[in-house]
């Protein structure tokens, strides 16, 4: 509660962090501000005046509010560890959940103050107090305030009155020195106690785009009311108007009220023969040529359109956001892979990393700055209190259910792995008695020998008696397959199927890398088969990347070994240098089939 944290608020001062990210004020209620007010804000109300009339900088803004309000705040256990058990009880706690009246609350928060450090780079954390006259009881109210709402009556340096200006006829609201104010800004670089925002550099781009705009208006406007001027030869003879006997019209007027009456009778009826037959007009062949027709508009007409675009991919190039998210996906050219335009899912995938790691989480470190020094730590009494925020729900996970599965089949990952990439929750997982049913139908269903099964089920605990001798004996085990068995009859040349393996792995590694060219990775200095060492790939799209790799393995290995084992092993271990961006050598390729061939 404002009021009961304000009483547990030491004297703190009033000047910036050393922060150079992210900067914040606590004040009083009745606090002298430090910094001057008047002509600091007039780019601010400009900022303010472009968000409401610009389409592209209201979804800028929004974008900040909403990317920051989808971010959840909490106490981690351990301070500075974001991986860390989160806390869900204490003082520490206690006080967090009074901020906004708890994680509904604070999402709005997180969304008021990304809007408001996107347009004018600063805003006011408001916790103040009101009275209800039946029960005297203080109610809490906190808000997200404007630099334009929050006024003081001290000048700089002297204790003054702090309110907050009402829109319409609404009365101020007068501030207690009880209630809490904190200013939180993003520096400027010149004078880093006064604000610094994305808009404010972009004020002319923003101006540009309004004047165009205007000037469209203007043209609309024009056309609308007027086709121009058409001026024609008085020798041209007109066929007279009709339903005018009697009344004496002008030549020109004459024409005109023929050829509306020319084109709005097939409007009315379609099967009408004037629909097809022209208007005629005579005039001598002198001053045919004559007539001429005198519009309003210039040329800029044309070039509008193309100078507002321009002037919109400007204002993308300069707000703290990938272009893409402000013109789309599909005004990116050439990302697209091979001669497609727009962003492929890697792209795109890349393109919401960059966004939340480089724009939204530098912007909810102001915010977690200012919460945490100025309210968190002088709340809870504690001067190591941490705040963390998880971002986990901006983020676009790749589909890795099928991985997650191949994975689990070979034992590497755990079943609640499987279960989350899947999108479930553990508490769907099995039961140990639904799973104990389910692999006993498996066992019936299978091929299994007497031996593998009587072991498994003692090992799940299952006492099954054997079957009775009506039922017929067990099937005999299958005895090892014998050299015979072999396709070649016999075993694998080292040497000769070493040469021939590095080979398909070049070719395999080559096509990877010119997949990965394809859709945008271009390092310089590195060849086709060496790409995939400037990137790492996780294991879907490492697959994608070595599709159709092994085509001519089976000419290849001809007469050197068994195909399908050998592919499956250089599958692997392509994947494996993809995944991990390793370089391919010799020996690791040596390593590696000798761990899962045998050889003479």
């Amino acid at each position: 509660m404002p009021r009961r944290q304000r009483e547990l608020v030491p004297t703190v001062p009033l000047l910036p962090t050393n922060s150079l990210v992210a900067s914040a004020t606590r004040y009083s209620g009745d606090t002298a501000r430090i910094y001057g007010t008047g002509q600091d804000e007039a780019w601010q109300t400009e900022c303010y005046r472009h968000y409401r009339i610009c389409g592209e900088a209201r979804f800028a803004a929004q974008f900040f509010g909403h990317a920051l309000s989808r971010a959840v705040l909490y106490i981690p256990a351990e301070p500075g560890n974001r991986n860390s058990t989160r806390v869900t009880e204490g003082e520490t706690y206690d006080v967090l959940q009074e901020l906004f009246n708890g994680a509904a609350g604070q999402s709005g928060m997180l969304n008021a103050i990304g809007i408001h450090l996107t347009i004018a780079g600063e805003c006011y954390l408001v916790g103040r107090t009101s009275t209800n006259d039946d029960t005297e009881d203080p109610t809490p109210i906190w808000e997200i305030r404007s630099i334009l709402e929050v006024r003081s009556n001290g000048v700089r340096g002297t204790a003054g009155k702090w309110w907050i200006k009402q829109a319409g006829n609404q009365a101020d609201i007068m501030l207690d020195p009880e209630d809490t104010v904190i200013r939180i800004w993003i520096p400027d670089p010149l004078n880093a106690v006064n604000a610094d925002s994305p808009f404010r550099s972009l004020l002319p781009i923003l101006e540009e785009i309004e004047w165009l705009t205007r000037y469209v208006f203007a043209q609309c406007s024009q056309r609308l009311a007027g086709a121009g001027l058409l001026l024609m030869p008085e020798e041209m003879e007109f066929p007279p108007a009709p339903g005018q006997a009697g009344k004496e019209l002008s030549k020109a007027e004459g024409f005109m009220m023929k050829l509306a009456d020319s084109m709005l009778t097939p409007i009315k009826d379609p099967s009408n023969p004037s629909s097809k037959i022209p208007v005629i007009a005579t005039a001598p062949g002198d001053v045919i040529d004559k007539m001429k027709w005198l519009t309003f508009w210039s040329e800029l007409d044309t070039e509008a359109k193309g100078l507002r675009q321009e002037a919109i991919q400007r204002f993308a190039l300069g707000m703290d956001l990938p272009p893409e998210r402000i013109l789309g996906m599909s005004m990116s050219r050439g990302t697209g892979g091979g001669s497609s335009n727009g962003v492929s899912h890697w792209g795109a995938w890349q393109i919401e990393e960059d966004t939340v790691k480089m724009h939204v989480e530098p912007m909810l470190d102001v915010v977690i700055n200012a919460v945490v020094v100025y309210y968190l730590r002088p709340g809870a009494n504690d001067p190591t209190a941490s705040l963390a925020y998880d971002t986990s729900a901006l983020r676009l996970r790749p589909d890795r259910s099928k991985e997650a599965i191949e994975l689990y089949d070979r034992g590497l990952i755990k079943a609640q792995v499987v279960i989350a990439e899947n999108g479930f929750t553990v508490e769907e997982m099995m039961e140990p008695d639904e799973q104990k049913r389910w692999f006993i139908m498996k066992v019936a269903s299978g091929s299994a020998t007497p031996d593998m099964v009587a072991q498994a089920l003692r090992e799940l605990g299952v006492d099954m008696p054997p079957p009775a001798d009506s039922l017929g004996q067990m099937n005999d085990s299958r005895p090892p397959p014998s050299i015979d068995e072999h396709p070649t009859r016999d075993l694998p040349d080292r040497a000769a199927l070493l040469a021939a393996s590095e080979g398909l792995v070049f070719r395999a590694l080559e096509r990877a890398g010119n997949r990965l060219r394809q859709q945008g990775v271009k390092p310089e200095g590195l060849r086709s088969f060496e790409v995939h060492t400037a990137i790492t790939l996780d294991a879907k799209q490492a697959k994608t990347a070595l599709a159709d790799a092994w085509t001519c393995a089976p000419m290849v290995l001809d007469g050197i070994a068994d195909t399908e084992p050998v592919i499956t092993a250089l599958d692997g271990y392509t994947a494996s240098l993809l995944v991990t961006g390793r370089a391919h050598t010799r020996e690791a390729l040596a390593r590696w089939l000798d761990q899962r061939l045998k050889f003479k």
